[in-house]
């Protein structure tokens, strides 16, 4: 198989790219087959049973034969991938009763990232440019929140809460040293984006406000 490097978001949604080879939600009305990709791309670090991905996908426990319903589901998710240009069955791939996304191929993927980032920005002894530095790739990688269209899922939800806690850390943390240095516009920036993830939180709207005077748009303020 030729070395693609496959990148994958999940924050905001679900998007694979392959090259200019792009697939995403939005261009596809069913769901099972995402939520089947999201569920073994989320957790490649590991073969899934069926019965763990029939309990996530129908757990209502409606299904007459399940097992079956599965393996349509399976074939229908390699569908959505032939666009990429890789043979589906080596990134859907399937082993004894379990299904995993692509072992043996080269991938990235935005959770991962944000998570290195984040804990790399507390490591003892970086200077507060390390941090920043760090905290601002990774807060660049945050879309918005986790799978979206997928957030009433119940294995959707924890990880999401987690991920949205982890922003509003690094987000805080960043604004914090963006003011130290005065950094006005970058701050601005960073407020602007933190306001449309969350967009009840009065302290970025407040924040948004004194950025904007420290860089002299006090009209903008003011509105």
């Amino acid at each position: 198989m030729e070395n693609k490097t496959i990148h994958i978001k999940m924050f905001g949604g679900c998007q694979i790219r392959v090259g200019n080879a792009v697939i995403n939600e939005q261009t596809h009305q069913s769901r099972k087959p995402w939520l089947l990709l999201e569920y073994l791309i989320y957790n490649h670090d590991r073969m899934v049973s069926s019965s763990e991905l029939i309990q996530v996908l129908w757990n209502d426990g409606e299904l007459t034969n399940p097992v079956n319903a599965l393996k349509t589901l399976v074939l229908r998710s390699r569908k959505l991938l032939e666009p990429l240009g890789l043979p589906p069955q080596s990134l859907l791939s399937q082993k004894r009763g379990t299904y995993g996304w692509c072992p043996d191929t080269e991938f990235s993927l935005d959770t991962d990232e944000f998570r290195r980032l984040h804990a790399a920005s507390g490591a003892p002894g970086i200077s507060d440019d390390q941090k920043l530095e760090l905290l601002m790739d990774a807060l660049d990688l945050y879309l918005g929140d986790f799978l979206p269209k997928s957030s009433w899922d119940a294995w959707v939800i924890p990880i999401c809460s987690e991920y949205h806690a982890q922003y509003l850390d690094a987000a805080r943390t960043a604004i914090m040293l963006l003011t130290r240095k005065e950094d006005w516009k970058t701050l601005t920036e960073l407020c602007s984006h933190a306001i449309t993830v969350d967009a009840y939180n009065e302290e970025f709207h407040a924040q948004l406000i004194y950025s904007l005077f420290g860089n002299g748009r006090q009209q903008e303020a003011l509105k």
